[in-house]
């Protein structure tokens, strides 16, 4: 109404009633349905992912010890773990170009429990730029999804 220089007398966007929000999830997966998830994956939850599959059941396993979000775990680079400190560096829009940025596009530090830390030691540690988890994220929700649905 200012930019265009509307000439009504209220805006009529007040007038739309705003949807309701979704229920909060409450729920989380049993132990039983991890592993299915994680067999459905093919992984063994022992050794170093081989396949795409297998990185995003690491990537699962990672994001239940962490509570880091897909995109923040599929920007993650080597240089940004710290495993000898306990923690893993998320940086914010600006400083990676919006890949791997946060939700609130403030970085911050996520601590990595001793599981977190075994998730880490399993894998080859990569150059510090090299992105930790190779898997491109329309991959990860096509295979993801797939394996959920088998599971």
């Amino acid at each position: 109404i200012k930019e265009w220089r509307l000439g009504l007398k209220g805006n009529p966007v007040h007038l739309v009633t705003r949807p309701k929000n979704p229920r909060a999830r409450k729920r989380r997966l049993s132990d039983a349905e991890l592993l299915a998830v994680r067999g459905a994956l093919g992984w063994d939850g022992a050794s170093a992912p081989r396949n795409a599959s297998q990185w995003i059941a690491w990537t699962h396993a990672l994001a239940i010890e962490t509570a880091m979000r897909k995109g923040e775990m599929l920007g993650l680079t080597w240089g940004r773990v710290k495993l000898d400190d306990a923690y893993a560096e998320l940086l914010d829009g600006a400083e990676v170009g919006g890949e791997g940025q946060t939700k609130t596009g403030m970085g911050r530090l996520v601590p990595l429990s001793s599981k977190a830390r075994a998730l880490f030691a399993m894998l080859p540690a990569g150059a510090p730029g090299e992105r930790v988890v190779p898997v491109h994220p329309g991959t990860f929700d096509a295979l993801f999804r797939r394996a959920v649905k088998a599971a």
